[in-house]
Formats: structure tokens, sequence, C-alpha cells
């Protein structure tokens, strides 16, 4: 330890909460909570505003009892979120602080994976029992119910010895694991726990609220199979009790907008996986929209919005159309649409190979797509399911729900319209595609509409995206598309 740098202790408790000591009031400033507060007052009953908060960043105090004074003497430590501890270790070397972090969290004996694992769980959940071994509070991204069943299969299998644990919020979360587990362990019987039926097992599935609370550390590992939906106050209460020495929870996506709910996972997660990757790059193809150019003036932005693009019947047409020539993917079909450049028809088709989805704004007028597009799914943030598409069709997905989520298709066909950027989502993120297409419109059916689309090819040009407009029917490339 240098003489020049200040010593600090980050300690990881058993129950995966961390402290750190000597408390440090610039750190906590640093790591306060925006949340919004209602209080009783105004015009309408209530009135609400920001504040900060040291919600799951608290100062504590810890006392410690001297034999020789015969005193106890209590000194402020900071409580830490795993999923914070990177930061603050990057904040505080910075800082020029001796960081010592220690691991207070152990193992029991059963905790030990067999020799054979490879051979008891498929090559396609390898890299993740890897990750399952390294982390012993991981979050996977997974949004298939019977992916989640499969993952713990896989553990239930490499772990022959360790006591399991399933929690999930409601009946119909521990029918969906359940249907998919129930006598897929070897003979081994399988708990359940709920408020009628208390049956222990090694692998127990159960209600969070009626697992039973035993002794500390008494319980291996902790599965959340829907943990966005598992983090209300008394829930999270029982899984920083300290009963389970590992957590493995799943949730649909990557980032969250919820701020108050990002903050909680960030409580029982001090690691992601699979890891980000590095996004491909991308191209966008401009191409006519034949919209119909509505004949009122427009009394604000969101009547503007449904009249040029939500509801504008032949403009969704032609969005539809595309996405039906798209998904043929042949040459004969992508040149259909306006497009006659060999080298771009040849990297559409190839990347079309991975699916189609459409990019909307509202549910609104994800549905008013639907009605052009039958078997198509529709994705909206929030929901329970996961929207599966009929063979041979694409998905439908606000802007919303595709930021909550990984877009699994070569091509993203932007519907929203309006003259903003294209939103941060998760897109291209697909391994066999070398580039990913974006199908946008120039829409000259309306001054507004022509304007907006201008903006987002402007947009798309000085964030170095590679543009090919169609016009008059005629391809007009912009940048050769590499």
């Amino acid at each position: 330890m240098s003489r020049n740098r200040k010593p600090v202790r980050i300690e990881i408790l058993p129950n995966h909460m961390a402290r750190l000591k000597p408390f440090l009031p610039e750190l906590q400033d640093r790591l306060m909570n925006l949340a919004v507060e209602f209080s009783a007052s105004g015009p309408f009953g209530h009135a609400l505003e920001s504040i900060y908060t040291d919600t799951f960043v608290e100062r504590l105090r810890e006392w410690h009892y001297h034999a020789k004074s015969q005193k106890s003497q209590g000194i402020l430590v900071q409580r830490l979120p795993l999923g914070r501890i990177p930061e603050v270790l990057e904040w505080l070397e910075e800082q020029g602080y001796d960081v010592e972090l220690h691991d207070l969290r152990s193992d029991s004996p059963n905790w030990c994976i067999e020799h054979d694992w490879r051979k008891r769980v498929p090559r396609k959940l390898h890299a993740t029992m890897v990750a399952v071994a390294a982390h012993r509070a991981l979050r996977l991204i997974g949004s298939h119910t019977e992916s989640i069943a499969d993952t713990c299969l896989a553990i239930a299998r490499s772990y022959p010895s360790a006591r399991i644990a399933i929690g999930v919020s409601t009946h119909r979360q521990l029918r969906r694991i359940a249907d998919r587990l129930r006598g897929q362990l070897e003979g081994e019987p399988f708990g359940i726990y709920t408020s009628k039926r208390k049956r222990a097992a090694r692998v127990s599935l159960g209600l969070i609220r009626h697992l039973p609370r035993g002794n500390n550390g008494q319980c291996d590992l902790l599965v959340l199979p829907f943990v966005h939906e598992t983090l209300g106050d008394s829930a999270l209460e029982r899984i920083v009790s300290g009963r389970y020495r590992r957590i493995v929870s799943f949730t649909p996506f990557r980032l969250c907008t919820d701020r108050n709910l990002s903050l909680r996972l960030e409580v029982v997660a001090e690691a992601v996986f699979p890891p980000p990757k590095t996004r491909i790059p991308i191209s966008a193809v401009i191409l006519p929209a034949h919209g119909t150019k509505p004949e009122t003036q427009f009394a604000n932005p969101f009547e503007a919005k449904n009249a040029l693009y939500w509801q504008n019947r032949r403009r969704n047409r032609r969005i539809a159309e595309v996405a039906r020539q798209l998904l043929l993917k042949t040459k004969r079909s992508i040149r259909s649409i306006g497009i006659d450049d060999d080298d771009v028809v040849q990297f559409i088709q190839k990347a079309a190979k991975t699916g189609v989805t459409i990019l909307v704004e509202t549910p609104v007028h994800a549905r008013e797509l639907a009605k052009e597009l039958p078997g198509w799914a529709i994705s909206i943030a929030g929901e329970l399911t996961v929207a599966k598409a009929k063979a041979g069709c694409g998905i439908l997905t606000t802007e919303l729900a595709a930021y909550e989520t990984v877009i699994r298709a070569g091509i993203l066909i932007r519907a929203t319209g309006t003259r903003w950027p294209l939103a941060d989502i998760n897109w291209p993120w697909v391994d066999d595609v070398a580039h990913g297409i974006l199908i946008d419109f120039r829409d000259e059916y309306h001054p507004s509409a022509k304007t907006d689309a201008a903006s987002r090819v402007e947009y798309y040009r000085e964030n170095g995206i590679c543009v090919y407009e169609v016009k008059s029917g005629k391809p007009e490339p912009q940048k050769a598309i590499p």
C-alpha cells in the first residue's frame, strides 16, 4: 500500500450486500438516486417533485466493542449494491484511494460441479455454466420460459448435490416453470412451496413469499426466473436475507428504462451474461413511401403523428408490402421494392436471412400495421409473455419494447416517421450478419413528413451510416455500401 494513498475497504457480505468503510460523504453524493415523490397538496389534491434519495446506498453505523475501554464505538460505513461496485472502484482509484476488496461470501461443500458436467449440459449452455460458476450473483439475459427452465435443469445436473430454490411471484409463473421441469430431474423428487403445499426437496420451486426461511446459508442457490417481476420490498428483503449463498436471475432485457427497477437489479446481480457485443455496421436504404396527404391542419404534434404515420393507411400498406417482399429473401422480391443495384440487393438478401422487424413508436401504430400483416407478432414493453410470430412472419415492436430486449433480425424497417434520431436500441445484435440493413422512407406526401424524413437521413449521414436512396423509381446511391 502506498504511503501517500488513503486506504479504504469494501466488504461483500454473505447476504450479497456490500459496505465501504470509512464512510466518504463525497462518494454518497455521487451515488444518490433521482426519484419522484408525491405529496397531498395543490389544486388537484396531489403534487409531485423530483428528489434525491439514498435508497440502497444508505449511510449506516457499525458498532465495535473495545475490550480495553469496555465501550462500544460506532463508525459510519457506506452501503453498496453489488452492481455499483465497479463504478465505485473506478472512482476511488481516480481519487487516489488504496482499495481493499474482500468477498466474505462462501460456498457450502454441496456446491461442487461434476467432472463430466459438459456431457450433462447442452453445448449451447456451456458458456452459461462457466459464468454461473464464476459469479455468485449473476443476471442472465433470457426471455423464453423454455430456455430459462433448461438453464435451471443444466445447473441442477451440473451440481447434483447443491440445494437449489427457484422463486417466482405468481401462480401463473410457477405453473409455467413447473410444467417444464416436472419429470426432468432423472427420478429425483421435485419440491413445491405455495400457501397450500409445502414439499421439500433438493430442487424446489415456489412462490418466493412461501419459500422456507431456514438458517443463513442453508440454500446454495436461489434462481429468479422472472426477477423483474419479483423485486417488491418484501421479496427483496428475503433475497438479501443471507439465506442464499448464490443468486442467478433472468431478465428479457439488458438495460431497463425504469430507474427504480434498475436499482433493484443492481442489488441482486454483480454481473450480466452474456456481456455486451460489439455492434456491427449499419447501412440505410431510403425508399419512397406513397402516403396519403391529410387535408386538415394539425392542432398538435399528437394529431400530426396520428394522421401522417400511425393511421396513414396508404403508407402502412407500403411498409407492409416492403416487409413481405423482404421476408421472401429472393433477389426478385428485393428488386420489386425499387432496388436495382446488385451489390445492395446482395447485402439485403444476406441480412434478410435472419429475419425482418418493423420498429414503431406506439402500440396504436403496431396494431394498424398488424392489420396488413397477419401472422406477425406485436412486442410491447411490460408484457408478461414474449411475442412469437408465425412461420414466415416477423415482429412488430415498439421503441420501448426494443429498448428492453435484443432485436434478432438483420433488417429493421423503421416505420416510426418523425424527425428524431434512431432510438438507442440493441440492434444490430446478431452474429451471422456482417451488415445491418435499416429501411426508412422518404415521406414526400406532406411537407411536414418530408422535412422529418430529411432530418432522419441527415442524422444517418452525420453518424457514419451509409445511405442509399431510391428516387423516382431509380436508385441513386449517395455512397456505396461497403
